[in-house]
């Protein structure tokens, strides 16, 4: 059961970047992680944006945490509402996001995963 929700939650992954996209050539430079717990997070446009969701509705919580060149600073995404996904936070001051991770309520977080 579980390989089956790995491999349908890369193929909404795969969907969801190029649907997120004007064009497909702009969804290069997408990185993605999966959370075994039923979240997953990318980040497109090079490092630009990031997105985290949830693909369960089980009241255990998603959020991303991220970083930015040249700011050791963690910052948070909006919590993604059961079965959706965050809006798209950007980078602040024009500065990309160098890692990222996803974080589940009461399960952790994944490795971080560098852009």
């Amino acid at each position: 059961m579980r390989r089956v929700q790995l491999l349908l939650a890369m193929a909404l992954i795969g969907v969801g970047a190029i649907a997120a996209s004007p064009t497909s050539a702009s969804a290069s430079g997408t990185q993605c992680t999966i959370h075994g717990g039923g979240g997953y997070g990318c980040t497109i446009y090079g490092g630009g944006y990031i997105q985290v969701c949830d693909n369960q509705v089980d009241g255990h919580r998603v959020r991303g945490h991220y970083t930015q060149f040249q700011s050791p600073t963690i910052r948070t995404t909006a919590w993604a509402p059961s079965r959706g996904c965050t809006d798209y936070a950007g980078g602040v001051w024009g500065f990309t996001i160098q890692k990222f991770r996803v974080c589940i309520e009461y399960e952790g977080c994944t490795a971080w995963k560098l852009t």
